[in-house]
């Protein structure tokens, strides 16, 4: 397959990588916002301070998702890379939830686990150089 070659179902992925990206920022922002407030759910868990910390989180996973896209969009390999980070660190961030808070985010663990199947493709991973 030609390097250049874009795969027209590419865009389902950047379109998944775009609405995760602005949803990890809005919950990121609101996390670290709401951190300044007396949550009594974390803090009945024994986890204050985590919401500033899982806010930092998400907001960097948001802001690196919508980066990605950039890349993404114009086969760049090191977009690859990253949005393969960002479905990884998804799906373990979907794990914590249902450890940590009992939240179930078996909608993220489906889209990110679908996400890493479509980059792992051979010819999605030959259109990045890989």
């Amino acid at each position: 397959m030609n390097r250049r070659a874009r795969p027209t179902d590419l865009k389902a992925l950047v379109a998944v990588q775009v609405v995760g990206g602005v949803i990890n920022i809005a919950a990121g922002l609101t996390l670290a916002v709401l951190e300044t407030a007396p949550i009594a759910d974390y803090a009945s868990r024994g986890l204050t301070g985590l919401g500033l910390l899982a806010g930092t989180i998400l907001l960097s996973l948001g802001v690196a998702s919508l980066v990605s896209c950039y890349g993404l969009t114009q086969l760049k390999p090191w977009a690859w890379n990253t949005a393969l980070v960002i479905q990884i660190s998804s799906i373990v961030i979907s794990l914590l939830l249902l450890v940590l808070l009992r939240k179930p985010g078996v909608l993220r663990l489906a889209v990110a686990s679908l996400a890493l199947y479509y980059l792992m493709r051979p010819r999605i991973k030959a259109a990045f150089g890989r």
